[in-house]
This record gives C-alpha cells, sequence and structure tokens, in this order.
C-alpha cells in the first residue's frame, strides 16, 4: 500500500472516530475545538449540539449558534452553578457597572483589562450570570485543570493579589515543589472546599467586619472609615464584597476553620486567623490616617482630585497586601509590600502636604514682597515716597 493512502485511511480513521461525539459538519470549520473536546470526559456522552443547539450547521448561520451559558451547563451541573450563583464570583460584571475607574477609562483599557476577569459574572441574556470557561476553559473544561492554584492566577494577582500570595506562602512554595495537595493545599482546597463554588470569606474582598456586641469603639470607627473611604473610591459599591452581619460574617469565619482543621489544630487555625484579623485593624488604622490627610490636602487645594484618588488607591492596595499576606502566611507581602509600604504612604503624603504648604507660604510671601516693591517703585516715578 502506498504511503499516499496510508495516510489517507489514518485520516478517515481519525475523522470517524472523531465523528462519535462531534457532528461531521463541526469538524469543516472546528478541527481545533474539536481536538479540544476530545480530550474532555464529557465528550463520552454529549455531542455538539446538546450545547450548541441544532440551529447553526453552517458558517452562514454561525448567528443562530446557543451560547453555553451558566442555564445551559445547569442542565448537568445543577449543584455547581447554584453555588456558583450565590457566590461572589458571580457578582464579578455587576461590580464593574458600579466602579467610577471602569467608567472614566477608554473602552480599550476596560476591555483589554477590566473585563478579562470580570466576565467571570459575565450577566447573560437568559438571565444566567457567569462564564465557567474561566476556570474552565472550552473544549477541555478539566477539573483538573481549574483544580491548580495557576487556574487562579490569571486573575488573582495584580491589584487582586492573592494568587501571588499563596504563591509566597509556605502552603505555595511546597505545592509548588511536591504538586500534592493532600499535604499542601491550593486555593481551591481553603476557598471551595468540597468543590463548593461560592468562594466567600468572612471579611470580604475589602477588609470589612459588621458590628458585633462588645467591639473595640475605636476599631468600629476605624472600619466605618474604611469603608466609607472604599466606598468613594469605588469598590465598595460593589455588590457581596463585604458581610452585611456579624452572624454571616461569623459563620463564615467557623466554615474556614473548618477547612483550617482538616490539617492543623482548632487552637493554631483560630490563633492564625485571629492574627489576620489583628492586622486588618492595624492595617486599617494607618489607612484611615492617610484617608484623613488626603481630604486635609484636597480641602486645602493642594492636591487635586485626580492626585487623591491616586494616592488613596495606591494605599488600598498596601492594605490589601497587609492583611491578606497575613492571612495566606506570605509574610514579604504582609510586610514589605503590605504594612511597611502603607506607612510608607502616609510617610509620603505628610511630607507632600508639608512641601506644598512651604511652597504656598513663599509664593504668599513673594507675592506681598512683589506688591510691596511695585508699589514703592510706582510712588517714587510720581515722586510720592518719602
Amino acid at each position: 500500500m502506498s504511503k499516499s493512502r496510508i495516510n489517507s485511511l489514518l485520516v478517515t480513521i481519525l475523522v470517524l472516530l472523531l465523528c462519535q461525539t462531534v457532528s461531521a459538519e463541526c469538524l469543516d470549520c472546528h478541527t481545533g475545538v474539536a481536538a479540544n473536546w476530545e480530550k474532555s470526559t464529557m465528550s463520552d456522552d454529549l455531542k455538539c449540539n446538546d450545547c450548541h443547539g441544532s440551529q447553526h450547521d453552517s458558517a452562514e448561520n454561525a448567528n443562530l449558534v446557543q451560547r453555553a451559558t451558566p442555564a445551559v451547563c445547569a442542565n448537568c451541573h445543577a449543584e455547581q452553578v447554584d453555588q456558583f450563583a450565590s457566590g461572589k464570583h458571580a457578582l464579578g460584571f455587576d461590580a464593574l457597572e458600579v466602579v467610577p475607574n471602569y467608567k472614566a477609562i477608554p473602552a480599550v483599557a476596560g476591555e483589554s483589562g477590566c473585563e478579562g476577569c470580570h466576565k467571570v459574572g459575565y450577566n447573560w441574556p437568559d438571565g444566567s450570570k457567569g462564564s465557567c470557561d474561566s476556570c474552565h476553559p472550552r473544549h477541555t473544561f478539566s477539573v483538573a485543570e481549574a483544580l491548580e492554584p495557576a487556574a487562579c492566577g490569571n486573575c488573582h494577582s495584580g491589584d487582586h493579589p492573592q494568587y501571588d500570595l499563596y504563591e509566597n506562602s509556605k502552603h505555595g512554595k511546597f505545592y509548588g515543589i511536591s504538586s500534592d495537595a493532600e499535604r499542601y493545599p491550593t486555593c481551591q482546597s481553603c476557598h471551595m472546599p468540597n468543590g463548593d463554588h461560592q468562594a466567600i470569606t468572612a471579611w470580604g474582598f475589602i477588609g470589612y467586619r459588621p458590628a458585633f456586641e462588645g467591639e473595640d469603639p475605636e476599631e468600629r470607627a476605624v472600619l466605618e472609615k474604611v469603608k466609607q473611604a472604599i466606598t468613594e473610591i469605588g469598590p465598595a459599591k460593589a455588590p457581596g464584597v463585604y458581610r452585611t452581619s456579624y452572624a454571616e460574617w461569623a459563620t463564615e469565619r467557623e466554615k474556614m476553620i473548618d477547612t483550617c482543621t482538616e490539617c492543623h489544630s482548632r487552637s493554631f487555625a483560630e490563633r492564625r486567623l485571629v492574627l489576620g484579623d489583628q492586622m486588618v485593624i492595624e492595617s486599617s488604622k494607618v489607612f484611615v490616617k492617610l484617608y484623613d490627610l488626603a481630604n486635609q490636602m484636597h480641602e486645602e487645594g493642594l492636591i487635586d482630585e485626580m492626585t487623591k484618588n491616586s494616592m488613596m488607591r495606591e494605599a488600598l492596595a498596601h492594605r490589601f497586601s497587609a492583611y491578606m499576606g497575613t492571612f495566606h502566611g506570605a509574610h514579604e507581602a504582609a510586610w514589605d509590600e503590605g504594612y511597611l509600604a502603607l506607612s510608607d504612604d502616609l510617610i509620603h503624603a505628610r511630607d507632600t502636604m508639608i512641601e506644598q504648604k512651604k511652597l504656598s507660604m513663599i509664593k504668599d510671601k513673594m507675592g506681598k514682597q512683589f506688591l510691596l516693591s511695585t508699589g514703592a517703585a510706582i510712588l517714587a516715578i510720581f515722586g510720592l515716597s518719602n
């Protein structure tokens, strides 16, 4: 048999194998997609039209394809879709609509930056929320891939630094060495226990705890001012970024303790979480001092609104690193990129205010001297001086 006949036969066999789960007409245009789909465990039971409908069968009617929204996924994964819908990621796209910076930036910056991650909570015309393929990439939809910490790193880095913090923690370092999730927890081990797709924490994204009986009044005042500041900047306007009652906060805390005690003693878990609580408070104390200082500088005309907001965003990022780093056991983030950097922000703001006030005083003094010297010259011209 000739080499060309053998190659032709091999191609025919491959097509026949693919056609078991991929319609022949799909292969004409979607060979790459089909190859990925064949690697998916779902390809054993589903065909293309189970998720995409049967109205689209050529390039001419591609607009008729059924999008695989969470409502479609719910036909097989109802529990996971319901969990996700009640969690924080489902609100990702809603968050963009209330944050001022998103509306102020060019459309290309929003699409290439913010939307790339916030589409995890995309709002579909059928009423469902989310993009399952944010964590389960098409068309393999691999659970194994989604269970890797790196799957979270696509979005939880930079100004949402949770993956960066995990990577620099003891958990993250040794998981990187061993790839043993039974010995070293992944992001999903702690934040999605037993596959729960809610992914909610007690302190939430902005680090806010509702009031409770017996609370230190100073700490309450600090947290309320933090909430006020972050609302002005924008993030606290987003839905679901903090718990609205102490009972809700305490419930999520207990869930985390239960997760931690799968590996650690309860006393150790509680001690480490309280350490994180304390860092939230201490970093917040520095943050509100800077907030008050920035407001004072703005009111006195020493800085404009844009500069004030830039100062606050920088300080907020360092506050995040301080307490998130503590909760994650990422020591460099908690100190160098967190509390220390936040303290430096405050010192810089104070020095900026002093410098601006000195410049203002010099300008006033020079202005007065100019007026006096100009007045004396005019009087001399007209012979009216002493």
